[in-house]
């Protein structure tokens, strides 16, 4: 333990013990048990003033750098809600492809024209209602025409993979149904 006091301009401050002299010292220090003594030092008006500088700046410096931690922090904060924003535009913009998609297969039925098996099943799977109400519209076509394949072999791999990432993210699978 340091313990720091400024001295006063007339000399000694109180409560300071007078010096002993060297053979009184040795014979008091070998007579007292080891402790942890307390030092105590005296310091000038001026030499207070610089430790006082000295300290006030080391506080400044700490509130700097728990300045520069707390917006760190808020610049994580922003970077996760960026994230997540991203991730929920990302969720909307596959959705809006399935519904854009769903229209087409829907339109086209509507218009009379033979749609595929696969376009018919995925206009099933996403939006039944469009489904029912895109048959119960179906005009009578003299020419059957053919429809182009909405739904291509790529399209439907990339559903059949976000089908099965949902399915082993929600616990159940195609795990226990491929191994039977």
């Amino acid at each position: 333990m340091v313990e720091l006091r400024g001295i006063q301009a007339a000399g000694r401050t109180a409560g300071t013990a007078p010096a002993r002299t060297a053979g009184a010292a040795e014979t008091a220090a070998a007579e007292r048990p080891r402790t942890v003594s307390n030092d105590r030092v005296e310091l000038s008006r001026a030499a207070m003033d610089w430790v006082e500088t000295l300290n006030d700046q080391r506080f400044q410096a700490q509130e700097r750098a728990a300045a520069l931690a707390q917006k760190k922090d808020d610049s994580l904060g922003l970077l996760d809600q960026l994230k997540s924003a991203d991730e929920s535009a990302d969720a909307q913009s596959e959705a809006l492809e399935a519904m854009s998609r769903c229209m087409k297969i829907a339109s086209n039925l509507m218009k009379g024209k033979r749609v595929p098996p696969r376009d018919l099943k995925y206009l099933m799977e996403h939006e039944p209602k469009l489904y029912q109400m895109a048959v119960s519209l179906r005009r009578p076509s003299k020419d059957d025409e053919d429809s182009d394949p909405v739904i291509t072999d790529e399209i439907a791999e990339e559903e059949a993979a976000r089908t099965a990432e949902s399915m082993a993210a929600s616990g159940g699978g195609e795990s226990g149904a491929a191994a039977e």
